[in-house]
């Protein structure tokens, strides 16, 4: 199941291994301004599900807001529950995921 990340081990079987692909600039070292630019710039399909009660010290409304003016493509839901509520009940998850892949795929 876990290929990379993982190193082969005599007598032991396997190991997690650092993935050096991962050192990539955390997401949460980078400052609004930056996310807002970023953001701006994004024009292509983006879904963004969050959940009512999930964690937002990690997202701003002022990026949502620009996602909003700025891309056309963007479909945006809140969903109840909690950040884990994906695991707990899927199904609305992934009929969000599988309809906004599908609409993508349909316009290639």
């Amino acid at each position: 199941m876990f290929r990379r990340g993982t190193k082969s081990v005599k007598d032991s079987g396997v190991i997690f291994s650092r993935d050096p692909r991962m050192n990539i600039t955390r997401v949460e070292s980078l400052s609004l301004d930056d996310h807002l630019l970023i953001a701006k710039n994004i024009k292509c399909p983006l879904l963004l599900i969050e959940f009512e009660e999930g964690p937002r010290e990690l997202f701003n409304d002022d990026i949502l807001d620009i996602l909003k003016q700025h891309n056309s493509l963007l479909e945006y839901y809140m969903l109840a529950g909690t950040h884990h509520q994906h695991l707990n009940d899927p199904d609305p998850v992934n009929n969000l995921i599988a309809n906004f892949v599908l609409k993508i795929k349909s316009k290639l």
